[in-house]
């Protein structure tokens, strides 16, 4: 399917705003599509991994980091997924990306996700 394609190249993420824990818009509708694998897939599971860029406060960062995991696990349940399938990471900073430029920044601000599909035998993961 088109979502397989998209979990096997890291193409879908959601994308926070500084300081904040909600998801900004332009992202929020991606975390439909999690939702609707999950729904499709009964036997998978997820990680959800939260990022902070590396402007800041480091415990801070972490701490948001944290926060934006908890919040999108807390909305996929609220959707009616058994929080038996999810695991959450603050993962903290993300110093792959490039902290000098603003898309680096903004691309380090996240959360990503993780897949166990029934019939796999590794982890799909979306960066």
């Amino acid at each position: 399917t088109s979502f397989d394609y998209l979990i096997n190249q890291g193409l879908v993420n959601v994308f926070f705003d500084t300081n904040n824990e909600n998801p900004n818009t332009a992202s929020a509708n991606n975390l439909y599509y999690i939702i609707n694998f999950l729904k499709t897939y009964p036997a998978s599971r997820v990680r959800v991994k939260g990022y902070a860029d590396t402007s800041g406060d480091e415990k801070k960062n972490v701490e948001l980091a944290q926060k934006r995991a908890q919040n999108i696990t807390d909305f996929i349940i609220k959707s009616g997924i058994d929080s038996k399938r999810i695991e959450v990471l603050g993962s903290g900073v993300d110093t792959k990306m490039d902290p000098s430029s603003k898309t680096g920044l903004q691309l380090a601000r996240r959360v990503s996700f993780e897949f166990i599909k029934k019939g796999f035998d590794s982890y799909q993961t979306l960066f």
